[in-house]
């Protein structure tokens, strides 16, 4: 609708937060949506966007979901936040898959590592994980030991 009666194309590109700043930052995206509120910050003050606006502030709402074998070998099915269960996996060092791209996703993730004193590296924290699809499905279907 936008496109007929403005007569402009519009041309979506979904891309996580930090790769959208990136194209930002290279003058390739006109807008972006992003949800890293200190990322966003950060991009304004440097002077790289005009205005910064709340989309959809009071309808939109994003929760930090860990998901996980059945076995569940941290033990974190049962805990109520993100943060205790986060705790947990650490402490069981038991296998967690991170976008490690950048995101608002793994910005989030970055933050509540922090919130639990934890620096998430060796065997059981695999970084680097992008695609949306194998997250959810790869903590299923890797052995836990």
């Amino acid at each position: 609708m936008f496109e007929r009666e403005a007569g402009l194309r519009v041309k979506v590109i979904a891309v996580g937060s930090g790769q959208a700043m990136e194209l930002g930052r290279r003058g390739e995206a006109d807008i972006l949506i992003l949800h890293d509120p200190r990322g966003e910050q950060a991009f304004m003050a440097e002077g790289l966007g005009i205005r910064r606006a709340p989309l959809m502030h009071n309808e939109l709402h994003n929760e930090f979901v860990v998901v996980g074998p059945p076995q569940d070998p941290a033990g974190i099915g049962a805990l109520p936040t993100a943060t205790q269960a986060l705790r947990s996996i650490a402490r069981a060092r038991a296998r967690f898959l991170s976008r490690g791209d950048r995101s608002g996703t793994h910005v989030k993730e970055s933050a509540l590592w922090e919130a639990v004193g934890v620096q998430p590296e060796g065997t059981w924290h695999l970084d680097g994980i992008s695609s949306r699809a194998r997250e959810w499905a790869l903590p299923c279907r890797l052995p836990t030991s």
